[in-house]
């Protein structure tokens, strides 16, 4: 797994989610490219009961330059989303279920310049 919680800020900030709506990170998944470019995606389960998928991206000169994000609501059945959306890459199947470092982020808003 390649993400920092920089990206999953820069993800939800994209998508117009305030942090302070959502409940918990169920999972994650980021990787870098070859030229530094990253890709990934977070599955939130939101205070009002949602459950979301975003999945962002940004080139190698990094968040705010080019970049983009994406949200769907999905099932609320616990399965991880397995391909890909739009243009997006499939995402692994080792998913980070539960990430500790988001979900800190999540309730505290510490750790988002890590």
């Amino acid at each position: 797994m390649s993400y920092v919680t920089y990206d999953f800020s820069e993800t939800i900030a994209g998508c117009g989610i305030q942090r302070e709506n959502i409940e918990r990170v169920e999972a994650a998944w980021g990787r870098n490219g070859d030229c530094a470019e990253w890709d990934g995606g977070f599955v939130l389960r939101m205070k009002d009961g949602k459950r979301l998928y975003l999945t962002g991206w940004c080139d190698t000169t990094g968040w705010g330059c080019q970049d983009g994000t994406e949200m769907s609501e999905i099932a609320d059945d616990g399965e991880l989303p397995k391909g890909p959306s739009g243009e997006w890459r499939d995402p692994p199947s080792d998913w980070d279920i539960e990430p500790a470092d988001l979900n800190r982020f999540v309730q505290t808003g510490e750790g988002q310049w890590d």
